[in-house]
């Protein structure tokens, strides 16, 4: 503004300017004496432009507070989040503790889940993790500030190993091993009408497996009579296939 004597006035949209009050305030320079003439009015003024004094971005881990989970098994971790920046990002994380970023975290996941205002849920799969207790923790990150609010939740879960499954070995029944052995001899169908004794079998000849009653024991439980009666079987035909093939 250039100064000259008498009123003067200035015009302005205090568009941009953060709701509140202020004191209006200036000074006339005079560059000859590099000196100023300064003025503040003792009144205020109060500026609305309808912001809201900007509030701190909460985010508050709800869950989950307990339980054991093991490769296969969805794991939900859920929040609340409020007044959340343009741009915030989520981290969620596994920690073997209650001290915050001391090398003992397990991240599941790194600035991948969008922010929003209310609740939240990320679901992951904890194949990988090893097994042990931990405290589901996380952040949510304002790039405009370059802060977080942190949030970690005090009461564990537990990532444990899937059991193995069972083995098969003593599943299979007398109908199935046939065709497990003459596969072993190079081809998976075996012969239904038996054959001459020739000598022993060439790879992928097809090979008669007879019907063998097994011996049983007295005194056996089913299980254990079942088990035996398979293992008798397995051994007669074993030995058959051996005189078979000329071992």
């Amino acid at each position: 503004v250039a100064a000259a004597n008498g009123s003067g006035s200035y015009t302005f949209d205090p568009a941009g300017i953060a709701s509140g009050t202020y004191h209006v305030s200036g000074y006339l320079y005079n560059p000859a004496t590099t000196k100023a003439t300064i003025s503040q009015l003792a009144a205020t003024i109060t500026i609305d432009n309808g912001q809201s004094t900007p509030q701190s971005t909460s985010f508050v881990l709800s869950g989950p507070t307990s339980g054991t989970y093991t490769a296969g098994q969805n794991v939900t971790v859920t929040w609340t989040a409020t007044n959340v920046p343009a741009g915030g990002v989520i981290s969620l994380c596994l920690d073997q503790d209650l001290q915050w970023m001391n090398g003992n975290e397990r991240w599941i996941e790194i600035d991948q889940v969008a922010a929003a205002n209310g609740n939240g849920s990320y679901t992951f799969d904890p194949a990988g993790i090893a097994s042990g207790t931990y405290y589901v923790g996380g952040y949510l990150y304002n790039p405009a500030t370059t802060k977080a609010a942190i949030s970690q939740l005090t009461q564990p879960v537990t990532i444990g190993t899937a059991s193995a499954p069972a083995s098969s070995g003593n599943q299979k029944n007398s109908s199935q091993l046939p065709t497990i052995l003459g596969t072993v001899l190079g081809k998976s169908t075996v012969a239904e009408t038996e054959t001459e004794d020739t000598g022993p079998a060439e790879s992928g000849e097809e090979v008669f497996i007879p019907e063998i009653t097994p011996t049983r024991s007295a005194g056996l439980s089913a299980v254990d009579e079942a088990m035996q009666e398979q293992d008798s079987w397995l051994g007669q035909t074993l030995q058959l296939l051996k005189h078979k093939i000329g071992v």
